[in-house]
């Protein structure tokens, strides 16, 4: 996905859409937005999208050092699925491999996490529970 920055003027016009890929260069950008105070002057509104979601909307009144904490930076990678994970090495039969792999549609922790839950055992449900 990439970064949409433009900025809306009183009366309702907009500066043209820069889409940039990369976090640093639009950092750049607004850094050089935020530099240009006749261009703040004249504008009411900074605004920065990530996808379709909007990222930033600030009055261009603020400091500039107030829009840049604005900044909501998308965060990487896919939510936690698991409480507290610590990683482990153990040494386990190919056999049981195979069969974590199977229950747990090509991913071994995932079977892992499916023998937990349907184990009975309390203990390991509630280790799992992410509604802590």
């Amino acid at each position: 996905m990439s970064y949409q920055v433009y900025i809306e003027y009183k009366g309702g016009s907009r500066s043209h859409r820069l889409k940039i890929n990369t976090r640093n260069t639009v950092e750049k950008h607004i850094n050089e937005i935020l530099a240009d105070s006749e261009t703040l002057h004249m504008a009411e509104r900074i605004i920065m999208k990530y996808g379709r979601r909007i990222i930033l909307n600030a009055s261009t009144t603020l400091p500039p050092s107030e829009i840049r904490k604005k900044i909501k930076w998308p965060v990487g990678g896919a939510p936690r699925k698991v409480p507290n994970p610590v990683t482990a090495t153990f040494y386990i039969p190919k056999k049981v491999r195979e069969w974590l792999v199977e229950h747990g549609d090509g991913k071994m922790n995932e079977g892992l996490r499916k023998l937990a839950l349907e184990s009975g055992v309390d203990e390991l449900i509630k280790a799992y529970d992410m509604s802590k």
